[in-house]
């Protein structure tokens, strides 16, 4: 994250004037309680400093400030690496020299003092020739420092070399950059741009080498800015490599980039004429035309979205009317083009409103236009199978260009399309149907089966029951259900009364005394009205769906045939 972000230039010129002024002052402390004071011999350059995570090059002479003594030197050999961290990572460094470190400017030379209780403490460090409780002086040149920046969660950004301008380029910019492009531990080179080339910020250039993932970390650098860029694989060139580079399938890259200029582009708070909102939109228009003709569909949509952002405060209501009707029309032509027909209808529509509310002499010269735009919503349409919205745009566009070829065959097509959904869901229903007709028919042929036997004789049992409330029946557990009625043991019963109950309530082995003519006429009766309401629940089941579904003229045909 920038840590300027917001600042304006106003606020950066209020800073360096301050700190200018404390560098004058010669040596100042960087703590609340002085531990650690540095005085600026040589001014560095840019903006930017060290932060947590950032690797610096340095050369060091360290000292003893009571003796002189130095018990470290570089400037006879090559300069060392320093991570700056929270705590020290080796002998060499303290905690106030990564302080005073994260303080400096590219290039900049400066004196360090640090007291014992952020250098060696109480022990010191006999090792390094360095007593207990010694004040260190430290001079440290930032010969150059590398910054581990995080770019979304995607991405992973060393910033090499600042860059010196305050802005970043913005979509449809035209940059000037050179780059290599290798591995991420930087052991293979792919492919190396080290003469200076151009591309267009935002468009497609994925055939030249240029992915996606690239596009986006070159839109967050500043002018003349050097950074290192590690892309991941679905960023890139994902699971097909790239065969041109010799870049292996799913293969994280590492890209070293140098953006050494770029166009600015103006925003629409930065345009305050209409002539120049005019001559801006009619840019970005043609350009995404251009790359429409290309079919970088992708790109002639940004396109087409940037200019539509100048419209709201356009003047020329005439203008803005013809134009925004012709962007629209342009925006619902890339989202066919993406497969997006819901987008295409809605682009589509905003295109026709705006035509119906200008003048009529636009609308005369612009009928062929909108007839386009007409042909694309029926296009919409016609991928959603919305047949009769379709038709009418078909229609339409037709009534404005009355000799297109193109519409005409297109409803030609539009009405074999209705006529083949119409035969597949009559073919669908009459299917449906037959499956039904012919389960109705095994069931009204099946013998009457053991189940529907025992549902007769239960219904038998129990209106007997209910003419004799002392009885109780009993399940004797066989195979063929059978019922015995046993007399209700009370001190009121008698063997008169047992001797006077029907023959078939009577306690005995013998089959039911029920007619079987009339048992197996009740058996078929009640089989006959299960399969009725069995049968009209599912025509009805099915009407329902037809009628949710909106098929009723194909079920109907269904059934006619």
């Amino acid at each position: 994250m920038d840590p300027f972000k917001g600042f304006s230039m106003s606020d950066f010129k209020r800073i360096e004037e301050e700190e200018r002024q404390r560098e004058e002052s010669g040596t100042r402390p960087l703590t609340t309680d002085g531990s650690v004071s540095k005085q600026i011999l040589q001014r560095g350059s840019g903006r930017e400093r060290p932060r947590l995570g950032s690797v610096a090059t340095v050369h060091m002479v360290a000292s003893l400030q009571e003796s002189g003594q130095v018990f470290a030197n570089t400037r006879d050999s090559e300069p060392i690496q320093i991570t700056c961290t929270k705590e020290p990572q080796n002998e060499h460094v303290t905690e106030g020299l990564l302080t005073a470190l994260r303080t400096m400017r590219k290039g900049e030379k400066s004196q360090i003092i640090v007291q014992p209780s952020v250098g060696y403490g109480e022990d010191g460090n006999s090792k390094l020739g360095v007593p207990p409780n010694s004040v260190l002086i430290f001079e440290v040149e930032l010969i150059s420092f590398v910054t581990k920046l995080e770019v979304g969660d995607d991405f992973q950004k060393w910033l090499l070399s600042e860059g010196n301008d305050w802005d970043t380029p913005r979509f449809s910019a035209k940059c000037t950059l050179t780059l290599t492009c290798s591995s991420t531990d930087e052991s293979a080179l792919y492919w190396q741009k080290s003469d200076p080339f151009e591309i267009i910020l935002g468009v497609d250039y994925t055939e030249a080498g240029i992915t996606s993932g690239l596009t986006r970390c070159i839109s967050q650098m500043r002018g003349s800015e050097e950074s290192k860029f590690i892309i991941p694989s679905k960023l890139c060139w994902g699971s097909k490599g790239y065969p041109p580079h010799n870049i292996p399938p799913d293969t994280d890259l590492c890209y070293r980039v140098k953006l050494l200029d770029f166009e600015k582009k103006p925003e629409k708070w930065d345009v305050k004429e209409d002539s120049e909102r005019k001559e801006v939109i009619l840019s970005h228009k043609q350009n995404g035309n251009v790359m429409y003709a290309a079919k970088r569909y992708q790109a002639a949509r940004r396109y087409y979205k940037k200019a539509s952002q100048f419209l709201p405060d356009l003047e020329d209501c005439a203008f803005k009317d013809s134009v925004s009707t012709t962007i629209d029309s342009n925006l619902s032509a890339v989202y066919l083009a993406i497969n997006k027909p819901q987008k295409a209808i809605q682009h589509a529509d905003q295109s026709i409103l705006s035509w119906q509310i200008t003048t009529d002499e636009f609308k005369q010269s612009s009928s062929k236009s909108v007839a386009k735009t007409y042909y694309r919503r029926a296009k919409a349409y016609y991928a959603i199978k919305s047949w009769d919205n379709a038709r009418n745009d078909y229609n339409s566009s037709l009534s404005l260009d009355p000799g297109n070829e193109i519409v005409s065959k297109s409803l030609v097509q539009l009405e074999l399309a209705v006529k083949r959904e119409e035969r597949a869901q009559k073919a669908i229903w009459q299917k449906t149907f037959a499956k039904l007709d012919n389960v109705l028919k095994d069931e009204l042929n099946t013998p009457t089966t053991e189940k529907m036997e025992e549902k007769v004789s239960v219904k038998n049992e129990a209106k007997a029951a209910e003419s004799n409330p002392k009885l109780v029946k009993v399940d004797t557990g066989t195979d063929t259900i059978k019922t015995k009625v046993v007399v209700e043991s009370a001190s009121s019963s008698s063997d008169d009364d047992a001797a006077s109950l029907p023959k078939k309530y009577t306690d005995s082995d013998e089959d039911d005394s029920i007619d079987e003519k009339t048992k197996r006429e009740n058996v078929a009766k009640f089989a006959r009205e299960e399969q009725i309401a069995a049968r009209w629940m599912f025509i009805v089941s099915f009407a329902f769906l037809a009628f949710v579904y909106n098929y009723w003229d194909a079920m109907f045909a269904a059934l006619g045939d």
